[in-house]
């Protein structure tokens, strides 16, 4: 954990406010009670001490420290002082991509869900097709709760504060002729399949330039069906490749975001 996260609703029990770039802000002098994991991490890995300060971040606002005025090894409680003046740094840029994923086995969706937001991407959708087990949209690990814990993870790995929204699409058809289409609002699905070509620094910059994200897709690992890639390539779909080899999902998703970084660096 490389940052203490702090929701808004945590502070001193003020509303945040808001300042002329929608980020949050403090009210003076706030304090903040800790007696979760996050109080215990700070004891029992961070090793801190009364006076110590520690790297925080007000989600969906700015980074800082915070100042420990008090803390209960026995009770793993922290009270942590926090000034506005404290709070200075913006949040990574987020990666201009959006994922669209065939859902995985829950546990390889969870661990996707967290690569994706300590990537920064903001917006992944799970979707359902022929070759995802009905079963996998049962799994306790898809609950919302789960999901945010996966999402925090990422978050305070990569030292950002802006949340990733999760989606989920239980039934194929609809997604792919009522969801999807909205969701694209115009712009290319770029699909990632075998033996097709690598996405281009042109179509890479084209999209950046735009200021959109890529809406990339992968695939169950046992791949579509004709038929559904043939309603997603009427989606404005265009097929991208990683080369000759067929990864497994979080594997290519990986992949897929090293290559986008690796192109807007370049």
């Amino acid at each position: 954990m490389n940052v203490i996260l702090i929701k808004s609703d945590e502070l001193n029990g003020h509303s945040a406010a808001q300042d002329g770039e929608d980020q949050k802000i403090v009210p003076a002098h706030t304090t903040v009670y800790l007696s979760d994991w996050r109080a215990k991490h700070i004891i029992e890995i961070l090793r801190a001490q009364i006076g110590d300060s520690v790297k925080i971040g007000i989600i969906n606002g700015k980074l800082g420290i915070a100042h420990i005025t008090s803390l209960s090894q026995h009770s793993s409680e922290v009270t942590l002082k926090i000034k506005p003046t404290d709070l200075g740094l913006s949040p990574p840029c987020p990666t201009p991509a959006r994922l669209l994923i065939a859902l995985p086995r829950p546990k390889a969706a969870r661990r996707i869900v967290q690569l994706a937001s300590e990537c920064g991407v903001k917006e992944l959708h799970f979707f359902h097709c022929f070759k995802v087990e009905k079963s996998y949209w049962s799994s306790p690990l898809l609950h919302p709760v789960k999901l945010e814990e996966q999402i925090v993870i990422g978050l305070q790995q990569s030292v950002d504060t802006c949340p990733m929204n999760v989606y989920l699409h239980q039934r194929f058809k609809p997604f792919v002729e009522d969801q999807l289409p909205a969701i694209l609002a115009g712009q290319a699905l770029l699909i990632a399949h075998p033996a097709a070509n690598a996405l281009t620094k042109k179509e890479f910059m084209d999209q950046s330039e735009k200021d959109l994200p890529l809406n990339i897709m992968l695939g169950p690992e046992g791949g579509f069906i004709p038929y559904e890639l043939d309603k997603l390539m009427a989606c404005n779909g265009k097929k991208i490749g990683l080369g000759e080899r067929i990864y497994r999902t979080e594997t290519a998703t990986a992949l897929l975001l090293g290559q986008l970084k690796s192109l807007g660096e370049c």
